[in-house]
């Protein structure tokens, strides 16, 4: 009798062993699934801000040249006022977006962290353009210049600097797949890059060409170094095209820039760079600010390329892990059961 109960033991003392193990790796199993998941989340989140602020720079950098021409003209029309109302009302939009993000991230970072000082930073350059709209509002209605060209851009561009700086910063250490971080991080910082220098020397001519003026010699010089800012990150993108592997949708995205961009644009900045000294030059404001807008636009482009395919990992993460998780309830559960 002794006997046989000593065999039971040394066969369920394994057996036993065995079940604590498997339910250990089971737990191990789902811990990682969770945390896995949870990261998911949080990079499509981060994600999906940093895309918002490259969107609202963009309307920003629209509602900017719009009003350096209305300076320039030292009046407006009722249609450009309506086009101002709805891009303040975008751009506004988008930022109460991104905020309700921003500030969810800033409350689960440290307090020193880069992007809390940032988020504070952005929201004081936010309040500072607020007061700028108003100016030119004053201005254009008094015909007073109540605000110059020169502060309108430096506001604005600052804006728009350090909402890029709060973008950089979401990404900064992550801890993740490091090719989602990294695309954020240099491709479309390049592309942002192009995009928002662009829309400086976009902006910065129709003022010009509306108030029909040659451009200032150290304007040009100032127009020369965004140039060479758009050339130096213009040549990083394309340089993707020799890479083994480039993603071919992205690679699609970068050819339709190049055609726009660099093709008939550049007669178009040619025109209008050879009229800045005598200011007779061969485009209204309006041509000028269509062709320039529509070549700052086939640029962002390539930013919904690379979201596409940056967004794929994470959700992929997200499919993988909640079947994961599935799985190991569906094995715990008899034995949950049988336990009760």
């Amino acid at each position: 009798m002794t006997g046989r109960i000593e065999s039971r033991r040394i066969i369920i003392i394994p057996i036993i062993g065995l079940a604590l193990l498997t339910l250990s790796l089971a737990a191990i199993l789902a811990w990682n699934a969770y945390t896995k998941r949870v990261e998911g989340q949080r990079l499509l989140r981060v994600n999906g801000m940093a895309d918002k602020i490259i969107k609202a720079a963009s309307i920003l950098a629209v509602e900017r040249g719009l009003t350096s021409a209305a300076l320039g003209a030292g009046t407006t029309t009722p249609d450009i006022k309506r086009e101002l109302v709805k891009l303040r009302a975008r751009s506004d939009a988008l930022w109460k977006e991104i905020n309700i993000t921003a500030r969810a991230l800033a409350n689960e970072l440290s307090a020193g962290h880069a992007f809390s000082f940032l988020f504070e930073r952005n929201a004081h350059a936010y309040r500072t353009l607020q007061e700028a709209r108003r100016r030119v509002d004053a201005g254009l209605a008094t015909r007073r210049g109540a605000i110059s060209r020169a502060e309108w851009m430096k506001v604005s561009i600052r804006h728009i600097a350090t909402a890029a700086r709060l973008r950089e910063a979401a990404f900064a250490g992550w801890a993740g797949v490091h090719e989602v971080a990294q695309l954020n991080i240099t491709l479309k910082h390049r592309i942002w890059l192009v995009s928002e220098y662009a829309g400086m020397e976009r902006g910065t001519l129709v003022y010009f060409v509306a108030a029909r003026r040659p451009v200032p010699a150290e304007v040009v010089d100032e127009l020369k170094s965004l140039r060479g800012v758009v050339l130096r990150n213009v040549e990083d993108i394309l340089s993707l095209k020799q890479l083994p592997g480039s993603n071919a949708k992205i690679l699609r995205a970068i050819e339709g820039m190049e055609r726009n961009f660099l093709g008939p644009f550049d007669t178009t900045r040619a025109q209008i760079y050879a009229a800045v000294d005598s200011g007779n030059y061969p485009l209204t404001a309006e041509q000028w600010w269509s062709q320039a807008t529509s070549a700052v636009e086939s640029i962002l482009g390539v930013v919904a390329a690379v979201t596409e395919i940056v967004e794929k990992a994470p959700r992929g993460w997200l499919s993988a892990t909640s079947n994961c998780l599935f799985y190991i309830l569906l094995f715990l559960a008899p034995r949950w059961w049988l336990r009760s």
